[in-house]
Order: structure tokens, then C-alpha cells, then sequence
């Protein structure tokens, strides 16, 4: 294996500790602790959210569930981009790929038991949701850059061919 490719999954693991670490770690704060952090980052972009969707149409829940949905969104592109660093992102190892995501948001969610916080299915959906948006992306951009490298070479070979 180059060492290029050695340094990048390095990294990617690195990342989807960091990451992991980030998700988990918030599962395990205690119910009151957990709101303060999200009511904080909330007031702050409130004015946003405030903007495109009319004053107060966008609560602190939702904000919460949008939070939700991005960090395991960047889960799953960490994830998938590991996955196709190591040659890995098949067909055949979808249902690998999209397991992982299940798995972690089952997990994420299961901490939260540990704080005195209920679990909740909306939750694991919201995760799986963010988390398949990315893997999908991931696998649509690959796709269309193996379609183009695919293009180049035929037109290479049939430039090649004709004297």
C-alpha cells in the first residue's frame, strides 16, 4: 500500500474517532447539561433559521434533530470515504456500509439510557437518514467520477488506435 494512501486512512480513522467521540460524548451528558449546549449553539444561529423560515418557526427542536441528522451525516461520509480508501465501497458491501450506520446510532441512542435519558426511535431514524444522505453522495460522486476515468481511457485507447 503507497504510503499516500496509508497517511489518508490514518486520518479518516483519526476523524471517525474524533467524530464518534463528539456523538457519543453528548449522549452521555445528562439531560439538562445536553440542552444548555444545544440552547447555546441554538440562540446563536436562531437569526438564521429565523430568516428563512419566518420568526419562531424554527424551534429548538428541531434545531436539535438538525444537528442529529448532520453529525452523522459527517459520520457517513467519513465512514464511506474510508470505505472506498480501502476498496471497499461495492455493491456487494452496501448492506456492511449501511449497517455500520445503524449500528452506531442504535449504540448512540442507548447511551443516552445511561444519563437518565429516554432513547428514541425518531432519533435513529433522523441518524440512519443523515448518515445513508452521505453514504449516498459518496457513492453518486464516485460513480460519476468512475464513469468520466472510464470516458478518458476508451477515448485514450481510441485515439491510440487510429493512425
Amino acid at each position: 500500500m503507497q504510503l499516500k494512501k496509508k497517511i489518508r486512512i490514518i486520518i479518516l480513522i483519526f476523524a471517525l474517532a474524533l467524530t464518534l467521540g463528539f456523538i457519543w460524548g453528548n449522549s452521555l451528558k445528562p439531560v439538562r447539561a445536553s440542552l444548555e449546549s444545544s440552547g447555546g449553539l441554538f440562540d446563536r444561529v436562531k437569526p438564521i433559521f429565523d430568516a428563512l423560515f419566518g420568526e419562531g418557526n424554527f424551534k429548538h427542536s428541531d434545531f436539535r434533530k438538525l444537528a442529529h441528522f448532520c453529525e452523522f451525516f459527517l459520520l457517513g461520509f467519513e465512514v464511506s470515504l474510508l470505505f472506498l480508501e480501502l476498496n471497499w465501497l461495492k455493491i456487494e458491501k452496501a448492506y456492511q456500509l449501511s449497517t455500520v450506520g445503524l449500528i452506531i446510532s442504535v449504540i448512540d441512542e442507548s447511551l443516552q439510557m445511561i444519563t437518565d435519558r429516554g432513547p428514541a426511535i425518531i432519533d435513529v431514524l433522523v441518524d440512519c437518514s443523515g448518515y445513508l444522505s452521505a453514504v449516498l453522495f459518496i457513492c453518486f460522486i464516485s460513480l460519476i467520477v468512475s464513469v468520466i476515468k472510464n470516458k478518458r481511457k476508451n477515448k485514450n485507447k481510441k485515439e491510440k488506435v487510429v493512425p
